[in-house]
């Protein structure tokens, strides 16, 4: 009998992979910088990476492009929208966590826009 590897199974063996090197990478930085070097680490993936990374999930790339290209676009959106934000309300931290927020809330309207247009079709 031929053992047929579902969507789902499949997408769950890529993001224990996917889990599993952020958490090495982590290790690492810890291990040479201490506790800033894996909150420098994790910082980066959570605010650079994962607004675009929830907008490409809804296309179908592999993995590896999903990540890069939400790395590479995360660094060229986030730093500006800080940069005019922190401008607008000279505080840096508050305009960190607002550009968060705002690109998160984007991705999220992505998203439920991007699967209603889905299941109409």
């Amino acid at each position: 009998m031929i053992k047929m590897e579902s969507k789902y199974t499949k997408l769950l063996k890529e993001n224990k992979f996917a889990i599993l090197l952020i958490a090495i990478v982590a290790v690492f930085f810890f291990i040479l910088f201490g506790i800033t070097g894996a909150r420098t680490v994790l910082g980066i993936l959570l605010l650079f990476s994962l607004p675009p990374y929830l907008i490409f999930k809804n296309f179908d790339l592999p993995l590896l492009e999903k990540v890069a290209f939400s790395f590479f676009i995360g660094l060229g959106i986030f730093p500006t929208c800080v940069y005019y934000l922190g401008l607008l309300f000279s505080s840096m931290r508050l305009a960190i966590l607002i550009s968060f927020i705002l690109l998160m809330a984007i991705a999220i309207a992505f998203n439920s826009i991007y699967s209603k247009r889905k299941k109409e079709s």
